[in-house]
């Protein structure tokens, strides 16, 4: 029996959908650190760049935030500023955690759900 490929430590997988017009999700899946935050900011930026109304991050899959994950976050955010809507889900416990003892859940919207960071407004 064959089993679904493991992604490697340091690899990221990023896939965007649109849930209503005007609000775009971004499914984030495995380690986000130094070697892969680029990817994300970069993905973030171009999407940012098209003035959605919201955007979404889905953070439910990823099994590392590192700092440098964190500081992509909080750059999308700051590139969003009043033009938009960063909403972030942390549903791991690992992932709320790092939001938690940064203080960033303090500065970022962090829902549990994909559900309710789209129901949100």
């Amino acid at each position: 029996m064959t089993q679904p490929p493991v992604p490697h430590p340091g690899s990221l997988s990023l896939s965007t959908r649109r849930a209503d017009p005007g609000v775009v999700v971004l499914s984030v899946a495995g380690d986000l650190d130094m070697l892969t935050s680029p990817q994300l900011a970069d993905s973030l930026r171009e999407l940012l760049d098209q003035h959605p109304r919201t955007v979404v991050v889905d953070l439910s899959k990823v099994d590392f935030l590192g700092s440098a994950g964190l500081a992509a976050l909080v750059g999308a955010h700051e590139q969003a500023g009043s033009q938009g809507s960063l909403r972030i889900v942390a549903s791991a416990r690992e992932t709320q955690r790092a939001f938690r003892m940064t203080g960033l859940d303090e500065l970022l919207a962090i829902y549990p759900t994909a559900e309710e960071a789209l129901a949100a407004d």
